[in-house]
């Protein structure tokens, strides 16, 4: 198959040739005489089924060129390249049905043969006979009328998909970018052809109506009477039906003209806004964006990225955050029994906003700008919607609004002064601090560009490949007998820590899996994407060479202090570490971010998971996570770290997102942010090093093909229901689509419930389910088995089994479980795993951490007493033990409770 490649990770792209019949759903799954047919759910059409991957043109249109036009010929669609015609064309073609008439082989004595007294018509189709014309013959109901005629009777129509890309040789000559249109055009068609085309739309009078929208949105007039009821019109002027350009204007009849759309300049004369115009109302003329004609029209359209310039409003009735469509916001809690103030923040998201051009600035103070107010030439001010009540309000207040042209979004100065962004300071002042006046804002406009070639790869199908692969690996016996004592201590040592380590994420595991499949009735226990220390480092300057990292090598370049920088630290009695540093890395699941969609809610759908975590800041989709991310924290200055990221084979990777890239997770620690990286170290299809210069979180992410700065602009308020979906670029078709949760559907996914109530409820006209009797929970999820000590199903002391009752451990009793059976005997108590919980966390932090991560990145505490790991350990495996005999328990019981949560991957 043919196949868009990343490095080693390929997209299947095209498909193969196909033949369809048109008839309905139930004639095709009933079977035609002579031919093997299928119906195809997506694509409702009937297939007709054929031994070789891809179908043949003659071969589908079975009734043969006699009568029917050439299955891959498409002159209509070709007629803007001056006559070139792609080297392998693309389209459907159809041979309709009814009553031919072979016999008769011009248009002049077809249309004679017509008795209007009989009511029987013929007429000539251009495009038949194999592209030569025949004469077909309306109202002719079946083939016995049709025979008394002499003719040929098609009993249902076929159609010819010529399919893309399903040849190696159509594969290798690649796509063809630009303004050649729609085909399978050659390399050297594409390369060479001066067909320019602009990377932006312009607006212009243009039609979408048939045949004109295929002849460059023009067609042939007569305005003479004869001419016109030739062509069975009964008004004037009328459509001469079929007639290029070429030919209209070659005519030598001077009573028919081409008329385009292109010939009106304004909206108005377009829309024929007085209804003078015929011919703007024949063709279905509309003022819409489409191609630019000219290079000039072509950079002369763009837009200025002063987005700040726009005034937001949101409608909602309850919204209290000012002028902005989104805000974040602090809420502080106080815990009543500790008097603990704790911190968070909000996040809201307005449903109906609106976009207004225009706002108003005022100096920015000392204190700095409230929340969402910031403007890079002061602060907004909410509630002024004009000039005229922002100057009032305060006579230092500006009104800015969007520029219109290049000039215009290029005049707007800031001062740029060295080794600062650009300020609002004024020319006499910027100069005395040694800056230059640059443009605040960058224009983006269009560019004219040729066509190019985008290459595409052939892919082998399936064949035979080793199960097994040979890896190196060390032996620990011979390690000993080689090493020296003091290397072998050393090792020891690391050892000692890599299993702590090793303990911390399996222990933060642990944890989330007893909350999700324990007896707390507990929710939200995946919902956690922190992630867990698994390394730390040590960096010296001046050093080139790979230092380990957790469970990989990086390489780290830090300058060295100059003698003066060592001799000023001296001085101030600092701390002397500027040749070396320490680096803690943190591994950040993938899994914690991924969700369950429609349609893949299925079992086997599950396997692979979505984590469609790269949004703007409106809440959009525009990438996903490909892999686990890796974070680091240092605790000195640095040049660059070059860091490696893996991807992963168990995530679904959505087609629309095609742009591999770097995402860093921002200071909320929610948003993943894209890089816009183009310079790789290495970029394999499963490995993806780049060059990171400061700390943070990255993640592999793939996204959509356009800049920051518009897929940040995109917006699309209350087109989905957040708690039931989420709104995704479909960079493919240039559309906001809305993305169902499982169990929800529709337009705005606001039909359904939850996971469709694990098909052990009835979900109501509400939104919620109403569960068997055996069945509980939000989305009917969970045994129904009653609860008993601590509120807790079975009690804590049994399983809750499918049928919603309890089989209690060998020493308890009851429906419940709540009832001793047997007294245990008089032992020290174990410790509970909440004491576990509460105790792996040491007073505290490792002396090898030199520095706590930041709000953004807190990952496990880890803790470096030998004994108290050894003990929980101890602890660990029992409940490890334990864990195991009730899974052995629970999948030999009738049905097996599949964990539900959508983060159990």
């Amino acid at each position: 198959f043919c196949a868009r490649c990343h490095g080693k990770h390929c997209y299947k792209t095209g498909e193969p040739s196909s033949c369809f019949v048109n008839i309905e759903q139930q004639e095709c799954e009933g079977g035609l005489e002579g031919l093997s047919t299928e119906w195809l759910d997506d694509w409702h059409r009937c297939k007709v089924v054929t031994d070789s991957v891809n179908a043949s043109g003659w071969d589908c249109f079975t009734p043969g060129p006699t009568v029917c036009p050439n299955p891959t010929d498409y002159p209509w669609s070709y007629h803007h390249n001056d006559g070139l015609v792609p080297k392998t064309q693309w389209g459907e073609q159809t041979c309709d049905r009814g009553c031919y008439i072979p016999i008769l082989t011009d248009r002049e004595t077809c249309e004679a043969s017509s008795n209007y007294e009989t009511g029987i018509y013929y007429y000539w189709d251009t495009y038949g006979g194999d592209g030569n014309g025949v004469c077909k013959v309306h109202n002719v109901a079946n083939e016995t009328e049709c025979t008394v005629i002499s003719g040929l009777y098609v009993p249902y129509s076929l159609t010819f998909n010529s399919g893309r890309f399903g040849t190696e040789d159509e594969c290798n000559e690649g796509i063809c970018m630009g303004n050649l249109g729609h085909g399978g055009w050659s390399r050297e068609q594409c390369e060479s052809n001066e067909n320019f085309s602009c990377t932006r739309s312009c607006q212009h009078c243009m039609t979408w109506n048939w045949p004109f929208n295929s002849q460059g949105g023009g067609g042939c007039f007569s305005e003479n009477m004869t001419t016109c009821a030739n062509e069975g019109a009964t008004q004037v002027p009328c459509v001469v039906s079929s007639t290029p350009e070429s030919d209209c204007v070659a005519s030598n009849d001077l009573q028919v003209e081409w008329r385009s759309c292109s010939s009106y300049d304004s909206n108005a004369e377009c829309h024929d806004e007085n209804g003078l115009d015929p011919y703007a109302q024949l063709l279905g003329c509309s003022w819409n964006w489409g191609q630019c004609e000219t290079q000039e029209a072509c950079e002369a359209v763009g837009e200025c990225d002063d987005w700040e310039n726009q005034r937001h409003t949101c409608q909602d009735p309850d919204w209290e955050h000012g002028d902005s469509c989104w805000a974040s916001y602090l809420v502080e809690t106080t815990n009543e029994d500790t008097q603990q103030v704790t911190s968070t923040y909000e996040y809201a998201n307005c449903n109906e906003c609106r976009d207004h051009d225009g706002v108003c600035v005022e100096p920015r103070p000392d204190a700095g700008c409230g929340d969402m107010k910031w403007h890079r030439l002061g602060c907004k001010v909410f509630g002024l919607y004009d000039e005229a009540s922002c100057k009032s309000a305060n006579a230092t207040n500006k009104w800015y609004t969007r520029a219109k042209t290049k000039d215009e979004c290029l005049a707007m100065k800031g001062c740029k002064e060295p080794g600062r962004h650009l300020s609002e300071l004024p020319p006499d002042e910027c100069a005395l601090c040694g800056g230059e006046l640059d443009p605040l804002y960058k224009w983006h406009g269009g560019a004219w560009v040729k066509p190019k070639v985008q290459n595409l790869t052939w892919v082998e199908g399936t064949h035979m490949a080793p199960i097994n692969e040979w890896k190196p690996a060390i032996a620990d016996y011979l390690l000993e007998k080689e090493l020296a004592l003091p290397i072998i201590k050393r090792f020891a040592n690391r050892k000692q820590t890599q299993a702590l380590l090793m303990f911390n994420i399996f222990s933060e595991a642990l944890q989330t899996l007893a909350c999700a499949c324990g007896s707390g009735n507990r929710t939200g226990c995946f919902d956690s994407t922190e992630g867990s220390i698994s390394g730390v480092s040590k960096a010296f300057c001046g050093l080139e060479t790979p230092i380990n990292a957790a469970c990989g090598t990086v390489m780290v370049k830090k300058s060295c202090l100059t003698e003066e920088e060592r001799r000023s630290r001296r001085l101030s009695e600092t701390d002397n570490t500027g040749d070396s540093m320490d680096i803690t890395w943190i591994h950040y699941s993938a899994g914690t971010y991924g969700k369950c969609f429609e349609p893949y809610g299925s079992s086997d759908d599950r396997v692979l998971q979505n984590p469609l975590a790269v949004k703007n800041a409106h809440g959009i989709v525009i990438g996903q996570l490909v892999g686990d991310g890796k974070g680091f924290l240092s605790t000195g200055d640095f040049d660059s770290i070059e860091l490696c990221l893996d991807r992963r084979s168990d995530i679904r990777e959505w087609d629309t997102f095609d742009v591999l890239d770097v995402g860093k997770r921002s200071d909320d620690g929610v948003t993943i942010v894209p890089q816009y990286n183009t310079e790789w170290v290495v970029n394999d299809g499963l490995k993806m090093c780049f060059i990171a210069t400061s700390d943070g979180v990255y993640f592999p992410i793939s996204r959509a093909d356009a800049s920051w700065v518009d897929l940040n602009n995109l917006d699309s308020p209350g087109a989905c229901d957040n708690t039931k979906g989420i709104s995704l670029y479909n960079a493919t078709s240039n559309v906001l689509v809305c993305i169902c949760r499982c169990g929800y559907a529709g337009d705005t996914c606001s039909a359904g419930c939850p996971n469709n109530c694990s098909g052990h409820g009835e979900c109501l006209e509400n939104g919620h389910c109403s569960c068997s009797a055996t069945r509980t929970g939000v989305d009917c999820g969970e045994f129904n088995c009653p609860s008993g000590l601590q509120g807790k199903r079975c009690s804590g002391q049994g399983l809750c089994k499918e049928d919603a009752t309890c089989d209690c451990e060998d020493n308890f009793m009851g429906v419940d479980c709540s009832t001793t059976k047997v007294l245990p005997q008089e032992v020290a108590t174990p410790p509970s795993f909440d004491d576990f919980q509460t105790s792996q966390v040491p007073d505290e932090p490792p002396s090898q951490i030199s520095s706590a991560p930041s709000p953004s990145m807190t990952p496990s505490r880890v803790g470096f007493d030998k004994s108290k790991i050894m003990y929980f350990w101890g602890i660990l495996d029992r409940k490890v033990q334990g864990v195991q005999a009730k899974y052995k328990k629970l999948v030999s019981s009738e049905g097996s409770h599949t964990a539900r949560n959508e983060g159990a991957n």
